[in-house]
C-alpha cells in the first residue's frame, strides 16, 4: 500500500484532527512524507483541512469524485469512470461512446450538471448544478437479448435498496421506473439500447439514473413542483455524500444485474409498489386504460383486474380505492 493511501485511510477513519507527528508515528514514516501525501490528496480533489497545533482532518467532498466513490465501491467491481462538470445528457454521451467503445468493462459517466437531461418519452429532466445525481452505466452486451422492462425495474429496485440502506427510509416504486419518497418522485431510471450500425444488432445498453439528492425543492420549475421531491433533508440528517450514495447504488445494481432476466427480485419490487390494489389510469401509446391493478407479474408486466396485461405504459393517475386483494 502506497504512503498516500495509508495517510488517506488513516484520515478517513479518524473524525477528529490528527497531527502530522501522530500520523508519522502510526505509519512509521517521516513528517515530510506526511506533508507530501496530504498535498497530493489535496491536488486530487480531496478536502483535507489543516490547522496549526491541531493537525489534519478529512472532510468528505460533496463534489463528484472517482476516488471518493471507490472508497465505498465493492473492490471486486471492475468499472471505469468519467466525470464532468457539465454535459448535455449522460445517456446521450454514452450513446456516442458506444459507437467507438473498445472496452468490455462497465463504464460509468457522471456529471455535476446536465443541460439536456431527459427521461422517458423525451421529457426533460431538471438537472441543476452540484445537487443531483446524473449518472449513466454503459454496458457491452455482446448481442445478448435484453429485457428492457425487467432491467428498468431491477435498476429502480437497486436505487431503493441503496436509499433504504443509507437512510432507513420508506421508499415506494411506481411502475415502471419512478422512485417515490414522501409521496413525491425523487428519482427515475431510463434504459436505452445502442445498435451496432454494421451488424444491426444491439451491442450496448445504457442505464441512466436521475436523482434529486441535495436539490432545493424551492427551485423546482412550476410544471413539476407539485409532484417532484428531493432527498435533501435526509442527506443533511445523515451526512451521506453523493459519492457514497453512487457507490452503494452501483454495488446494489451489480448484485442484481447478472441474473436480472430471471425476475427473481420481483417479490421485493412488489412489496414496494405503490399501485398494487389501487385504481389507476395508464397511458399506453395514444389511449388511456383505467382499471384496478391486480399485481405486477414476474416478467415486470402490469396485470389489471379485468385480465389486461400491459408490457409498457405510464401510470398517470392513482386512486386509493381499487381492488380488494383478499378476494
Amino acid at each position: 500500500m502506497e504512503t498516500i493511501e495509508k495517510v488517506f485511510n488513516l484520515l478517513t477513519e479518524t473524525p477528529e484532527y490528527v497531527s502530522g507527528q501522530q500520523i508519522a508515528n502510526k505509519l512509521n514514516i517521516s513528517r515530510t512524507a506526511v506533508w507530501k501525501a496530504v498535498s497530493s490528496l489535496k491536488q486530487r480533489g480531496f478536502l483535507i483541512e489543516g490547522k496549526t497545533r491541531m493537525g489534519y482532518r478529512y472532510l468528505p467532498s460533496m463534489k463528484l469524485n472517482e476516488d471518493e466513490i471507490r472508497r465505498y465501491l465493492d473492490p471486486a467491481l471492475d468499472l471505469t469512470f468519467e466525470t464532468y462538470e457539465q454535459i448535455e445528457s449522460t445517456n446521450d454521451f454514452c450513446k456516442k461512446l458506444a459507437l467507438d467503445s473498445k472496452t468490455s468493462k462497465p463504464h460509468i459517466v457522471l456529471s455535476e450538471h446536465q443541460t439536456g437531461g431527459h427521461g422517458r418519452y423525451g421529457r426533460s429532466f431538471f438537472s441543476p448544478k452540484g445537487s443531483g445525481i446524473y449518472l449513466s452505466i454503459l454496458l457491452k452486451i455482446n448481442n445478448d437479448p435484453i429485457d428492457p422492462g425487467l432491467l428498468t425495474i431491477s435498476s429502480s429496485l437497486a436505487v431503493v435498496k441503496a436509499l433504504e440502506k443509507l437512510f432507513r427510509i420508506n421508499c415506494q416504486l411506481k411502475w415502471v421506473n419512478d422512485i417515490i419518497v414522501d409521496n413525491r418522485k425523487v428519482a427515475g431510471i431510463l434504459v436505452e439500447g445502442v445498435t451496432d450500425l454494421q451488424s444491426g444488432a444491439m451491442d450496448h445498453v445504457i442505464i441512466g439514473l436521475g436523482m434529486n439528492y441535495m436539490t432545493d425543492p424551492e427551485i423546482f420549475p412550476d410544471d413539476i413542483r407539485n409532484r417532484a421531491g428531493s432527498l435533501r433533508k435526509y442527506a443533511h440528517r445523515s451526512d451521506v455524500s453523493r459519492n457514497k450514495l453512487i457507490a452503494v447504488f452501483l454495488n446494489e445494481f451489480f448484485k442484481i444485474y447478472p441474473n436480472y432476466r430471471t425476475g427473481a427480485f420481483m417479490n421485493e419490487y412488489r412489496k414496494r409498489s405503490n399501485i398494487i390494489g389501487k385504481q389507476v389510469s395508464v397511458l399506453v401509446s395514444d389511449r388511456v386504460v383505467s382499471e384496478a391493478v391486480k399485481t405486477i407479474d414476474d416478467k415486470g408486466r402490469l396485470v389489471l383486474t379485468d385480465g389486461t396485461i400491459l408490457v409498457s405504459g405510464e401510470v398517470t393517475k392513482i386512486r386509493e380505492k381499487g381492488y380488494d386483494l383478499h378476494n
